[in-house]
């Protein structure tokens, strides 16, 4: 196989781009036309793309040619034995143990690794005469540790610096709980927290996850959190759920009424939020909650995306289809996780909503090392546990299913760096 980089383009003959040597011939920027014979990126109708890629990566033996267009009907290819996507032709090599392409008209699986295009054509599951692909990119987010039994509030701090400094460029957000009290033990405020970490650490977006509707009056929110938006450049993400800790709720005053109140309340909440984010003056008539010609100014820009997190399946999954930016789901297996996410569409077709609109996030404890006694897991939770190998393989199968942003609690430090150095990498 020959490989060339010639004039900003890349040349390939009688084979797939994915050696070695592609790899040793990338460079920093996608050439302006990546052309293959003979080979699993096209067929002779397709040899030169003509288009500029978005970006371009070698993977497992595998090539992506990648074209960033959200105007334009899209494939997803996924191999349980690495990741591969194809402009037309072979959508991957002899051997692969099991694709599944996705495209806007549904599934359709292949034991065997010489699913072409051309065979898929022939059915329902085609997007347009020639196949753009794109495989979902993932990263990553840090949940800060807000007390933990015996720590003091300096402890708390010093952990969660140390852990925020290490980050490798892979994580993107800081995040929160939004809990009160647990016991007697020091615990961090969600708002004010990420508010002073969001000035120092300035290349994360900070978010809530989530924050108990109930906990502050929604109007007074949304002007917090416009607040923030202004403060930190467009870096909140906002993430609200019904509350649930009954005995917080007692300690510090709260009525606790029943789930259905407290859903109704939420989607209160969430109405108010917008609708003070978006026209001045705003008003709103709610259930449980209302507010009359009330200004919030300046209004956020960007516009803060709104994350509902939960699984309950008739109403929860329902307020996120109707109105939530980003959903989280956390602490579960892949086929649960699967199984909510059908769900979650189903809602969204019912109301004529399109699912991808949301984006798909995961919470979960993060234990990886390899040495299996240093793993950590829970009897009743599920935990991203494992070697580097494990770890990669089921944050693979979330993200086959759309999900694109990790959030980890972080045992200890050890972990994190295994993390940066053997899993992260491999998702850049």
């Amino acid at each position: 196989m020959e490989v060339s980089l010639t004039g900003g383009q890349c040349h390939s003959y009688g084979g797939s781009l994915s050696t070695e040597e592609t790899e040793r011939s990338r460079t920093g920027k996608p050439p302006a036309t990546w052309w293959c014979y003979r080979g699993n990126l096209s067929t002779e109708e397709t040899e030169s793309t003509g288009r500029t890629p978005s970006y371009t990566r070698a993977a497992r033996g595998y090539s992506e040619l990648c074209f960033v267009d959200e105007t334009e009907s899209f494939l997803e290819i996924r191999s349980l034995s690495g990741a591969t996507l194809t402009h037309r032709g072979l959508c991957s090599a002899e051997g692969t143990e099991r694709i599944t392409t996705r495209s806007q008209r549904g599934y359709v699986s292949c034991c065997r690794g010489n699913h072409s295009a051309e065979e898929t054509e022939r059915k329902e599951y085609r997007c347009s005469r020639f196949w753009r692909c794109i495989l979902a990119q993932v990263d990553f987010g840090l949940m800060l540790r807000p007390t933990n039994p015996g720590d003091s509030f300096q402890n708390l701090m010093q952990y969660n610096r140390q852990c925020v400094e290490a980050l490798s460029p892979a994580f993107t957000t800081l995040w929160l709980e939004d809990h009160l009290e647990v016991g007697a033990n020091d615990h961090l405020e969600a708002l004010t927290t990420l508010t002073y970490l969001a000035a120092q650490y300035q290349r994360f977006k900070v978010g809530t996850l989530v924050l108990s509707q109930s906990y502050r009056n929604p109007a007074l929110l949304a002007k917090m959190a416009a607040n923030i938006q202004a403060l930190t450049g467009g870096r909140l993400i906002l993430g609200v759920g019904a509350g649930w800790k009954e005995d917080e709720y007692r300690a510090y005053g709260y009525p606790f009424p029943s789930v259905k109140e407290r859903m109704s309340q939420l989607e209160d909440t969430v109405n108010i939020l917008r609708a003070l984010w978006q026209s001045q003056p705003a008003s709103f008539e709610g259930a449980f909650y209302q507010i009359q010609d009330a200004y919030c100014a300046p209004r956020p820009e960007p516009s803060i995306p709104i994350l509902i997190g939960g699984g309950g399946e008739q109403r929860t999954l329902a307020i996120v289809a109707r109105h939530a930016d980003w959903w989280n789901f956390n602490s579960c297996p892949v086929e649960e996780y699967a199984r909510k996410l059908a769900i979650l569409r189903q809602h969204c077709e019912r109301i004529g909503r399109n699912p991808d609109e949301i984006k798909l996030t995961y919470l979960g404890t993060l234990s990886a090392s390899a040495d299996p006694a240093q793993v950590q897991r829970h009897p009743q939770k599920h935990y991203i546990a494992g070697n580097a190998s494990e770890v990669r393989q089921e944050l693979e199968q979330f993200q086959a299913i759309g999900v694109t942003h990790f959030i980890f609690r972080i045992p200890n430090l050890q972990t994190l760096h295994y993390f940066n150095e053997q899993v992260a990498p491999h998702f850049q």
